[in-house]
């Protein structure tokens, strides 16, 4: 994949944390970055401080994302990294580096002065940072990735206990609150690129985007069971405890060029709403949506999936005459 430089993620009010990268997962043709005409007003109604901000890296490379602020401030990120001697916690579920590039998990306290978990996850391949993170409902961290290793700690007995695929995979992976216990992990068959999601009983939502070439089959009844293009956006929902999906499909246009993905995936009143970017010029949109027509070369899409994932109920483009694309969710 591509290159992308300098995404910021960041929390207003109760956290202030930082975290930037370059990684070289971007999607579709990047524009180069411009200086702004003019520095933003900050409206006289938002107060802005830097409560704190501290580095967290050893000798090689580190990229930040996903940051989630946790009760009483304290912060829960994920880096990918691919430095061998990163710092863990006592008890860490994985305390040694594993491969050419890990995920890797840390919890900062709410000063930002003590690391009070960190962990290595990751096979003798690569895997990113986590794509999603979410807190269950009883305070277990459930995260996803991509990842080319074919030895991940894939529990037997959940949806996917091998790496098969040709193409890019993926994982999801539920741990405990302290970072020390694996509850249970499973590879996919697509690239989560995009992220995840909770429903209310914890079943989880993975979104992200589907090679040419993948393993990945659409489920009976999903609302796109063929490949309709180089790659196309991919829905899924995992059940609870991470051994059967719930349903799976695709979604995307004809486009012959790599970069139609979700990028971020919220369940709504038992739908789902997936935003992303397509570069196709037929992506499935519906009648009377605000803009049913693609405008350039890369457009934004937001669209509502029915929770059993056969219906497509609303899908709109968002975009001008030039490359528009979402980016990743900030902290909240």
């Amino acid at each position: 994949m591509g290159s992308k430089c300098g995404r910021a993620g960041r929390t207003f009010g109760l956290v202030a944390f930082i975290a930037a990268g370059c990684g070289s997962d971007s999607v579709g043709p990047q524009p180069q970055p411009q200086p702004p005409d003019s520095i933003p007003t900050v409206p006289s109604t938002l107060s802005l401080s830097l409560d704190w901000s501290t580095y967290l890296g050893r000798g090689n490379f580190e990229e930040a994302r996903e940051p989630i602020a946790l009760g009483g401030g304290r912060v829960l990120f994920s880096l990918r990294t691919l430095s061998t001697n990163m710092p863990t916690t006592g008890g860490a579920f994985q305390s040694q580096f594993g491969g050419h590039s890990d995920t890797y998990l840390g919890i900062l306290s709410a000063d930002g002065s003590t690391l009070e978990a960190a962990t290595y996850f990751g096979g003798s391949g690569m895997e990113r940072p986590a794509y999603g993170m979410e807190l269950t409902t009883d305070g277990d961290i459930v995260f996803t990735s991509g990842t080319n290793s074919t030895d991940l700690p894939a529990t037997s007995g959940r949806y996917l206990a091998q790496n098969n695929s040709p193409v890019d995979a993926g994982y999801v992976c539920r741990v405990s609150p302290t970072l020390t216990a694996i509850r249970w992990c499973t590879y996919l068959d697509a690239w989560p690129r995009g992220g995840l999601a909770l429903t209310p009983s914890n079943e989880i939502i993975v979104v992200g985007h589907i090679l040419q070439g993948s393993l990945f089959t659409a489920t009976p009844g999903a609302y796109q069971s063929a490949q309709r293009g180089f790659d196309d956006a991919f829905v899924m929902k995992l059940s609870a405890d991470g051994r059967t999906a719930a349903f799976k499909t695709r979604l995307g246009g004809t486009g012959n060029r790599i970069g139609e993905v979700a990028i971020s995936a919220t369940y709504i009143q038992g739908d789902i709403v997936v935003s992303g970017v397509s570069q196709s010029q037929d992506f499935p949109v519906t009648p009377g949506a605000f803009q049913t027509q693609s405008l350039g070369p890369s457009d934004f899409f937001v669209a509502r999936l029915s929770g059993d994932g056969s219906q497509l109920e609303y899908s709109t483009l968002l975009s001008g005459s030039d490359i528009d694309a979402p980016a990743h969710r900030d902290a909240a």
